[in-house]
């Protein structure tokens, strides 16, 4: 399942498993290999927060990639639903994965990620639920660390958190 390999081994890594753990490996590559095909926000998130905690330089543009995705498929209202976009074409798929040999320095954003940041023609209308948008949030937070632009993105969620606080300070689900 592509959501528990990630999970598993971000909380491997978390109990101190070392990254060159063949296990730890094995599902580094599971989770770079579907980076392109993975539509649903959940595994996305896991996928960022799994590769940021790894710590290998060379997943930065992987991470940016997701981050990318969930930026580009939050809603309007500043929440995430199920999915985040269709899986690419294999063709793409693969003209990525050979683009994404070429890191680029730390915090900036590769070139091939900001093509897929200016495509974003604007966010769709809708209103998503409260566990992908977490997990969506997360992972995006994650992802800015690695240059992914996220300032519009946050204000979006802050504005909606703010509307939809109860008055006893917590929210619903």
């Amino acid at each position: 399942e592509a959501g528990v390999t990630p999970l598993a081994a971000l909380a491997a890594l978390e109990a101190g498993v070392p990254a060159a753990d063949p296990g730890i490996q094995a599902a580094a590559k599971y989770v770079r290999d579907r980076a392109f095909a993975e539509a649903k926000t959940y595994n996305v998130a896991l996928g960022v927060m799994f590769l940021d905690r790894l710590g290998d330089p060379a997943d930065a543009p992987y991470i940016q990639f997701l981050g990318a995705r969930l930026t580009a498929n939050m809603f309007a209202s500043g929440s995430w639903a199920y999915t985040v976009g269709d899986p690419l074409a294999d063709a793409e798929a693969a003209r990525l994965r050979a683009a994404f040999r070429t890191v680029p320095r730390a915090g900036a954003l590769h070139p091939e990620v900001a093509r897929v940041l200016a495509a974003v023609r604007g966010r769709g209308a809708g209103d998503g639920d409260g566990s992908n948008t977490q997990f969506g949030l997360v992972g995006l937070w994650v992802a800015a660390r690695h240059g992914v632009p996220a300032d519009d993105a946050f204000a979006l969620v802050l504005r909606r958190s703010l509307g939809t606080q109860h008055p006893d300070g917590g929210w619903g689900y």
